[in-house]
């Protein structure tokens, strides 16, 4: 909410949930206006019509809902935020057992029985190479840390 917020310039009242399913309930109930949700928790809500999606926050249309414009298609551009997850060892990892734990990564990434159970959680697998993870992760402290400067909040 607070980079939709530092992108757009709306003047939007950042409330934050301890866990998503207050969330729910509040947008549901009319208690808040909007929220943003990982994707598999609001679908049996939209999907039952208690809950309106109006985009997704992804660079690409999410194909568990491909209906759902991004919020670039609605016009605002170069907005992307994802849920992501990795995997990480401690820094002196010996190069070869990185490379042994990134192939068994990938091996398990490839069966079609595992990318079913991620697509019914709403989770489409990305596979990168370690450098291109570094990379990622690099990428995204910057922007997240300009996102909590610009927001104002401070560490509790």
């Amino acid at each position: 909410m607070e980079y939709f917020k530092s992108v757009t310039g709306t003047d939007l009242i950042h409330v934050p949930y301890k866990n998503s399913a207050q969330g729910y309930t509040d947008t549901i109930t009319g208690e808040i206006q909007a929220f943003f949700f990982n994707l598999p928790g609001p679908l049996p809500h939209v999907r039952a019509g208690r809950l309106r999606a109006l985009a997704v926050t992804s660079a690409k249309r999410a194909p568990q809902v491909p209906e759902l414009p991004t919020i670039m298609e609605s016009g605002i551009p170069n907005f992307e935020v994802t849920v992501w997850q990795g995997y990480v060892v401690p820094k002196a990892t010996p190069q070869p057992i990185v490379a042994n734990i990134h192939a068994a990564m990938m091996k398990a990434l490839a069966l079609p029985e595992l990318n079913k159970r991620f697509f019914d959680n709403g989770v489409i697998a990305a596979p990168v190479t370690p450098a291109e993870f570094t990379k990622f992760v690099q990428n995204e402290t910057a922007k997240w840390k300009k996102v909590v400067t610009i927001s104002g909040a401070k560490p509790e």
